[in-house]
């Protein structure tokens, strides 16, 4: 195990494949593609591009699927001393409600979709007790669990912390600060930081194995590419409303890179997830833009707005194939 761990560390920062043209990306013909985000309090517009890049994608390659992940458990450290999960928050759900609605009626209007798009919402997936005894695993084994944090933060940490926020039974709080997970790999500890609870200040407890009842750090939320829920199998490219090759972090690694450490460990080697950079608006108005706002501007319904993002990009990967970043002028002409 010590040998195949440390053959793991040496292979885990290599470069991973990122696609900004879309040539590429037709030859390259993944069969499995998938998409993460967070539900915040509106569909965002790069939200939309992504998932309209996805669909498009599909539309061109018959044999492809595409996986949907909601991660409503997620968090980052940019979030204060403690936070709602999107799981508990309303404006969350209704979000979450507007992308299930979107996918139906995309489904319903062309059935060659039917049975090629998967969805899971992370609060969902920890009702799969192979995903949940997968996550467990991959924290008690020492090795992976050190580069996984070393990825994430540029440091080891302390054994016993976890990438992982409980949320107070008390206050439906979280906060933000990685967890104390028990030597028995049962019990997930932190203290809960909301004046506004009861019990502020005090240790509070939760069963790992227990669904929804702790949020996940926000690099984490792409373990589904590393995992065969559902039967999807590995993920081949992920699409991505951000930038991959963007710097983060102490150590100045890329997203992509960050993300294919995490993809790397928790696989044991076996993910070998590509990047695409989905198209995104490089106004910056435009990037604050909800979906919602997009279809009220343009005064057409939910889903024909949907073709309309589908068409202007079928448009710029025709014109421009290397080009990746719309304007609203362009989106609206």
């Amino acid at each position: 195990m010590i040998a195949q761990a440390s053959v793991r560390m040496a292979l885990i920062y290599k470069k991973p494949k990122i696609i900004a043209d879309s040539r590429e990306l037709l030859e390259l013909a993944p069969a499995r593609i998938s998409f993460a985000m967070r539900p915040r309090d509106k569909v965002y517009l790069s939200d939309a591009l992504a998932i309209a890049s996805a669909v498009k994608y599909l539309n061109d390659n018959p044999k492809s699927q595409l996986r949907v992940d909601i991660a409503d458990l997620d968090f980052d450290l940019q979030r204060g001393a403690f936070f709602v999960p999107y799981s508990k928050n309303p404006n969350s759900l209704r979000t979450i409600k507007e992308i299930l609605d979107l996918f139906a009626e995309l489904v319903s209007e062309d059935i060659t979709l039917n049975g090629r798009i998967s969805i899971n919402v992370l609060s969902q997936w920890m009702r799969d007790p192979d995903f949940m005894e997968f996550l467990v695993r991959c924290f008690s084994d020492p090795n992976i669990s050190r580069a996984i944090k070393l990825a994430i933060s540029g440091k080891r940490g302390k054994p016993y912390k976890v990438p992982f926020s409980p949320i107070c039974p008390s206050c439906d709080h979280a906060s933000c600060a990685f967890a104390v997970l028990s030597p028995d790999k049962q019990i997930l500890s932190n203290v809960c930081k909301n004046p506004a609870c009861k019990d502020h200040g005090k240790l509070f407890s939760r069963n790992v194995r227990e669904p929804g009842a702790f949020c996940v750090f926000y690099f984490l939320d792409n373990a589904g590419d590393a995992f065969n829920l559902q039967g999807f199998g590995l993920t081949d490219v992920h699409f991505t409303a951000l930038d991959p090759s963007r710097l983060w972090g102490m150590r100045r690694l890329s997203i992509a890179q960050i993300n294919a450490t995490l993809l790397h460990a928790l696989s044991e080697g076996q993910a070998q997830t590509a990047y695409y950079k989905s198209p995104r608006v490089a106004d910056i108005y435009a990037k604050k833009l909800s979906f919602n706002d997009f279809v009220r501007r343009t005064g057409l319904d939910h889903l024909g707005n949907f073709c309309l993002l589908m068409a202007a990009i079928s448009e710029f990967h025709r014109t421009e194939p290397t080009k990746t970043d719309f304007t609203m002028a362009d989106l609206l002409r």
